[in-house]
């Protein structure tokens, strides 16, 4: 897919889930999830389109209608089983959630000449990717470090972006709530309301 949109979190949470991911690449895991350059995220949506000034006009308008941040609390660790090269830290999926991925996937689905299956709403497995890329013992040690390392984590989910995929690439960056879909503040997130 050429475009991904993400969910970013505030900045204490992106911090901590960075220290999180660095631990786990000294200790082992490696460092494709720090050489891809990306924040830690939620990815709501994988997508091509031949409309992508349409795409970006329409997030920054989905933007200014949400109130706020939402509250995402990363509650465990795993694993998917067909694909034991990725760690990732899940959150506990509830309406706010849900209602983003839905509006997002709303928003994109009539501008898409594709969209990955995996971020369709009966698919989705919403997921903070921690290592990537894991070999058989890398796995095993990263779990066993990672087991160590985390905590359930309160988050703010404050901006959405869009990335060009392949190299990753941030094109857009969305606060949520904010008036004009202006850039996201990494030092205040602005209040849920």
């Amino acid at each position: 897919m050429d475009y991904a949109v993400l969910l970013n979190f505030d900045a204490s949470s992106e911090q901590t889930l960075n220290r999180i991911i660095h631990g786990l690449a000294q200790n082992g895991a490696g460092d494709t999830v720090l050489l891809a350059g990306l924040r830690p995220h939620l990815t709501l949506a994988e997508f091509d389109t031949d409309c992508y000034d349409q795409v970006i006009a329409d997030l920054r308008r989905l933007c200014t209608r949400i109130l706020g941040p939402i509250p995402v609390k990363l509650a465990s660790a795993g694993f998917f089983p067909n694909n034991l090269s990725v760690l990732y830290l899940a959150p506990i999926v509830d309406e706010h959630l849900l209602d983003l991925h839905r509006l997002v996937n709303n928003t994109l689905e009539p501008l898409c000449t594709a969209f990955s299956p995996l971020y369709k709403e009966e698919n989705w497995v919403p997921h903070c990717t921690v290592a990537l890329d894991l070999d058989e013992q890398a796995f095993t040690a990263s779990c066993l470090d990672l087991r160590n390392r985390f905590a359930p984590l309160d988050t703010m989910a404050v901006s959405i972006s869009v990335i060009a995929c392949c190299p990753f690439c941030e094109q857009a960056i969305f606060s949520l709530g904010s008036k004009l879909g202006t850039p996201a503040a990494q030092d205040e997130p602005a209040p849920v309301l």
